[in-house]
C-alpha cells in the first residue's frame, strides 16, 4: 500500500473509530487530539532537538532491510516509570 493510501486509510479508520467512541468520550475528537497517521519507531525519554539527524539521513538506507510478518495495535500507557505498552490487535501479513 503507497504510504498516501495508507495514510488515507488510516485516517478513515482513526475516523470510524472516533465517531464509535463520541458517545462514550461525551462528544467528538478536539482538533488538537486528531490522528495523524504515523509509525512510533522510538522514543526518546526526554526532549532532544533531531533535525540535524534527520537531515543527515535523508534517502539513506538506516540498518538492514526486512519484512513485516504481522501488525501489532498498541496503546502506550504513559506512567512516571516510563510508557506501558498494551496489544490490542494483531493481524498477520
Amino acid at each position: 500500500m503507497a504510504s498516501a493510501e495508507g495514510a488515507r486509510a488510516l485516517s478513515q479508520l482513526a475516523a470510524s473509530v472516533g465517531e464509535a467512541m463520541a458517545p462514550v468520550i461525551g462528544g467528538p475528537l478536539e482538533a488538537e487530539r486528531a490522528f495523524h497517521p504515523h509509525l512510533t519507531l522510538a522514543r526518546l525519554g526526554r526532549v532532544a532537538d533531531l533535525r540535524a539527524a534527520e537531515e543527515s539521513k535523508v534517502g539513506a538506507r538506516i540498518g538492514p532491510a526486512w519484512v513485516a510478518e504481522r501488525l501489532v495495535l498498541f496503546e502506550s500507557v504513559r506512567a512516571p516509570s516510563g510508557a506501558r505498552y498494551r496489544a490490542h490487535a494483531e493481524l498477520v501479513l
